[in-house]
């Protein structure tokens, strides 16, 4: 048995893995072909686009949701990625082949760290040296830009509010 546990925020994709240490040569396995040797299937991006539409449907008929995004789009401005957020019809754009770019350019051997915890042992750190540290993996397509992230320190006191019809609460 494993768990797997993911996460994301603007700079990181985060992959939680528990697991009895029993199965470890299994499951250092699987997470090399998750991370080394991914495959992108139309039929899974339709049914993943359909799930998170769904949800950010959902999430913007919530007053809290909608403040934040206003919040950071005021404070940081909606041309900064920390202010610039995704309308429904951007689900719709993605492409496989932007998934496999993205991979490519951010899933990277140099950009890549790996966090223990636990009842680790000489055989698990070996067994993650052999097939995640054996090769420099998409290091040549690597994106290793800095962002570079510009802060508006000259931000005028306003007042931004958003309307939700038939609200119950504001936020």
């Amino acid at each position: 048995g494993v768990s797997l546990t993911r996460a994301n925020t603007n700079e990181r994709t985060y992959l939680t893995f528990s697991f009895l240490k029993k199965y470890q040569k299994e499951v250092v396995s699987l997470i090399e072909q998750i991370l080394l040797l991914p495959v992108f299937k139309q039929e899974k991006l339709n049914i993943t686009i359909g799930d998170y539409r769904q949800e950010f449907l959902a999430k913007c008929q919530k007053t809290s949701f909608l403040a934040h995004r206003e919040f950071m789009a005021g404070l940081f401005g909606k041309d900064n990625p920390y202010g610039n957020y995704a309308s429904v019809e951007d689900y719709d754009k993605v492409t496989i082949s932007d998934i496999e770019k993205f991979y490519k350019q951010r899933y990277t051997f140099n950009q890549c760290y790996i966090i223990l915890a636990g009842n680790v042992d000489k055989e698990l750190i070996r067994l993650l040296n052999d097939s995640l540290g054996a090769y420099d993996w998409n290091s040549s397509s690597a994106d290793t830009t800095p962002n570079n992230i510009k802060i508006n320190t000259q931000i005028e006191p306003k007042t931004i509010i958003t309307h939700l019809d038939n609200a119950v609460q504001a936020s």
